[in-house]
């Protein structure tokens, strides 16, 4: 199940990004509209609110327009230490949900 979370500062791949919403199997990200490409099908995500890291597989992407200012990037947490995972299902526990215009309290 997917959890909308006010957005969150990510580095993926080195490049600033935003993650919208989490579960615990994945994640959708944010990035910037000005790349060229979209991001390979295995991308590293480092949460430094969390100082945490881990490898992400992507599903699918998707863009408003080829003008868009932002690329949306959905993901699946993929080949990663099971400690590592564990870290991210408490952190995605912690999140409070965003619905509406306003937050509510989840956990």
């Amino acid at each position: 199940m997917r959890k909308r979370v006010n957005p969150i500062q990510a580095v993926v791949n080195g490049v600033p990004a935003h993650i919208l919403d989490v579960s615990a199997e994945g994640l959708r990200l944010e990035l910037p509209g000005g790349r060229r490409s979209v991001l390979p099908p295995m991308f590293t995500v480092r949460l430094p609110l969390a100082d945490l890291a881990f490898t992400v597989q992507r599903r699918w992407t998707r863009s408003e327009s080829n003008s868009a200012q932002t690329i949306w990037y959905g993901g699946a947490l993929s080949q990663n230490r099971a400690s590592i995972e564990q870290r991210w299902r408490i952190f995605m526990d912690t999140l409070p949900v965003v619905s509406e215009g306003h937050v509510s309290l989840v956990g």
